[in-house]
This record gives C-alpha cells, sequence and structure tokens, in this order.
C-alpha cells in the first residue's frame, strides 16, 4: 500500500491510468500468480516516472505602455509675400495741396486767432530759410529766419488781432551746429508804450521754443506725399514769398517745391521751381540729386503728374 500511495503522490492519477491503460496493450501473461499485480503495478510506476509531467501553461499579460507620441509634421517655411513694385509715377491734385504746408503743427493761439509756424517758397533764393506766421486765413508775417538766429538776440515784434507778440530768436554758437541748435519762439510782447519804454520786451511764450530742425521735421510732416520707386519725398505748392520784401506774393506767381528724406530725421534742402515754368500742358525736369531725376508734366491747371527717371549714379 505504501508503494501505491508513493505512485499516487509522485505521478497523479491521470499519469497512473494512462500508463496503466499502455500496460495493458501489451502482452499479458495468461495466468497471474500472487505477485503478477505487484509486478504490473511497479511497472506502470517505472512507466508512468518516464513520462514527463505536464508544465503549466503561463498566461502572458501585457500591460499598456506610455501612448507613442506622434511625430510632427515639419512646418511649412512660408515663401515670403512678393515685395510689389513700387511706383514710378503718380499725380497729385495741385488745388488740395495749394498751401497746405502752411498748416503744420507748430501751432499757438492768440486772442482766439489760430497762427501755425511754417516756411515760405522763394526759388530766387533757395537757400534762405522763411519763418511764416499764417494767421487763420487772413494772412501771413514773414520773417528770416537766418537773421534771428545769427544774432545774439534778436526781437522782431508785431501783433495779431490785437495782441501785441514778439518772435524771439536765441542763437546759440557754442556747439557744432548752430542752425540746428538754435531755437525761436513766440511770447507776448509786454512792453509798456505808456511808459516810453517801446523796444520789445518778451514775455510769457505762447508757441514754445522750436530748433531747426523740428521747424523742418513738422514742415516734412505738412507736405504732400510723393513715393516713387522707394523714394520718399515730399511736394509743395503755394504763394511765394515776394522779392526783396517780407510777405506772400498772392495771385500769380505761385511756386512748387520738393524736399527728399536723406535719413532718420534728415532732410535735403528744397528744391524749387516757379509755376509760371510749367503751365498746362507743359512738362520739365528737375534734378533733386545726382542719382534722382523728376519729370513734371502738368496735364492741367489742376493735375500734376511726376514720374521718375533713371539716372546714373
Amino acid at each position: 500500500m505504501g508503494t501505491i500511495r508513493r505512485l499516487i503522490k509522485t505521478a497523479g492519477w491521470a499519469t497512473i491510468i494512462a500508463a496503466f491503460g499502455a500496460a495493458l496493450g501489451h502482452s499479458a501473461p495468461e495466468t497471474l500468480d500472487d505477485n503478477s499485480w505487484i509486478s504490473s503495478l511497479k511497472a506502470i510506476r517505472v512507466m508512468a516516472m518516464a513520462r514527463q509531467a505536464p508544465r503549466p501553461i503561463r498566461t502572458a499579460i501585457l500591460k499598456q505602455g506610455p501612448a507613442a507620441r506622434p511625430t510632427p509634421r515639419p512646418t511649412p517655411t512660408a515663401e515670403p509675400a512678393p515685395v510689389p513694385p513700387q511706383p514710378v509715377e503718380t499725380s497729385v491734385d495741385l488745388a488740395a495741396a495749394f498751401n497746405k504746408h502752411l498748416k503744420t503743427r507748430l501751432t499757438f493761439q492768440a486772442n482766439g486767432w489760430n497762427i501755425w509756424a511754417s516756411a515760405g517758397l522763394n526759388p530766387d533764393n533757395p537757400d534762405g530759410d522763411y519763418l511764416i506766421l499764417r494767421v487763420e486765413d487772413k494772412a501771413s508775417i514773414v520773417f528770416d529766419i537766418r537773421q534771428m538766429i545769427t544774432l545774439t538776440e534778436q526781437l522782431k515784434p508785431f501783433a495779431v488781432n490785437g495782441v501785441p507778440l514778439v518772435l524771439v530768436g536765441d542763437p546759440v554758437f557754442t556747439r557744432a551746429s548752430p542752425e540746428r541748435d538754435s531755437t525761436l519762439t513766440v511770447a507776448l510782447n509786454v512792453a509798456r508804450p505808456d511808459l516810453q519804454f517801446t523796444e520789445p520786451k518778451a514775455g510769457k511764450a505762447l508757441l514754445p521754443a522750436f530748433s531747426m530742425q523740428d521747424f523742418r521735421k513738422a514742415l516734412w510732416d505738412a507736405g504732400t506725399a510723393v513715393n516713387l520707386g522707394g523714394e520718399e519725398i515730399r511736394f509743395y505748392y503755394g504763394d511765394q514769398v515776394s522779392k526783396g520784401e517780407r510777405r506772400l506774393q498772392t495771385g500769380p506767381g505761385k511756386g512748387f517745391a520738393f524736399i527728399r528724406k536723406l535719413g532718420e530725421e534728415k532732410f535735403s534742402h528744397a528744391v524749387l521751381l516757379n509755376e509760371d515754368k510749367l503751365p498746362a500742358g507743359g512738362s520739365v525736369t528737375i534734378v533733386l540729386a545726382k542719382d534722382l531725376t523728376l519729370r513734371l508734366v502738368r496735364t492741367d491747371e489742376n493735375t500734376l503728374k511726376i514720374s521718375k527717371e533713371t539716372t546714373s549714379k
């Protein structure tokens, strides 16, 4: 019995039965003695021990790993937008441009009247700088700027709408550029004629002091923009400073002017042309610089065509 227990414990019932069936399949003796069944069991045990025990089935468990990030597609490089061709011709409405430059951002009031500071046109003296004080649309007062900034101090009295005023020049000689650093301002004239004090005397400033650079920048901003082939130009059309006089010449004798931008807040001198050189239906060529020539065609009284001509540097 001990042998049977060891057999069952070692091989298991399924293996014993299978081995027993296999043993019966062999030729068996027709007669059995008392020990024949023991011999059969031993044979079964030998056969059972020879069989390999079935291995347990292992189930693989797959764990979900981190989701793979999708590979981003390369961002397509945007092609630069095509640069539109720069215009080489434009038209100017002369009626809209007439005396437009006389109203700059340099302005003040006197007794309720608006007054603007601007520059005058004078083709006979293109290097002259004339300060024009435009009083509403009623009158204009002209001063020679160079006289104001080349003397130690210059006071020019005048009156607007009954208000005594004085133009004050404050020249600077200690710096590299007197024209750039010298300033002008307009103040109340506080002279007392009743006390026989007739010399002008500056009181409260009505127009804050401005330099010649401020003056040119304000004049540039007040012009009519003309962009030709990438060139920044301002166009001016209006009454001129009368020759030999300090007043605007109204009626016939108007003038054209062009100023070219040379850099940040840097401008060329004005190139001026008398209007009688360009009547309706006429054309003329003017040179702004060695590398910039303009052709002007006046198609009618109020239209001026401006084109850029190719010139070698």
